[in-house]
């Protein structure tokens, strides 16, 4: 499995696995004896040195039946290098881009990067207070009567689009 002290940057695994989660990504990768196109999810559930190529969930899905098709007609027994070929060619023909698990672990990370970042500023600027203050209201709010509210990943989410706007609109008026 990929080792966490072999990767770039200090966040938590769990960390890790929600970033890839709710951008929707899964890999492609070969497993077992014989070699066999699985998906996985999990950053940390690709084996070491193991070749994976990383898309949409929806992409990656497309692609295993693509491939499975492919490789159930073949005569020959196919070695894992073939399938990671096959993989590629299917994507090619459907038109979905593959990121290779070498680029994406780093780009998680340098998202993540960015996240933590903007959560310090806005911890130094007041904005996750006034986070956790709309949060606590519209919790209130919702025990008080029948409707829901949002949960506090989804105030914090607003607040901290509302300060990249912000951002954007402050460098745009420069």
């Amino acid at each position: 499995m990929t080792k966490i002290a072999s990767m770039p940057g200090h966040h938590h695994p769990s960390l890790v696995r929600h970033y890839v989660t709710e951008f929707g990504l899964a890999a492609l990768t070969v497993s077992g004896t014989p070699p066999r196109i699985v998906v996985v999810s999990d950053p940390f559930k690709v084996a070491d040195g193991a070749c994976a190529f990383w898309t949409t969930s929806e992409n990656a899905d497309a692609l295993l039946r693509a491939a499975s098709q492919i490789l159930a007609a073949s005569p020959i027994v196919v070695s894992a290098p073939l399938i990671e070929d096959l993989i590629a060619v299917a994507a090619r023909a459907l038109s979905i881009s593959l990121t290779p698990h070498s680029e994406m672990l780093p780009r998680v990370y340098r998202g993540l990067d960015k996240v933590e970042g903007q959560m310090r500023d806005m911890r130094d600027k007041g904005g996750l207070k006034h986070a956790n203050r709309r949060w606590r209201e519209n919790r209130l709010a919702g025990v008080a009567g029948p409707k829901t509210y949002s949960g506090f990943a989804t105030v914090l989410l607003r607040s901290f689009i509302s300060e990249l706007a912000r951002k954007v609109l402050e460098t745009k008026a420069k």
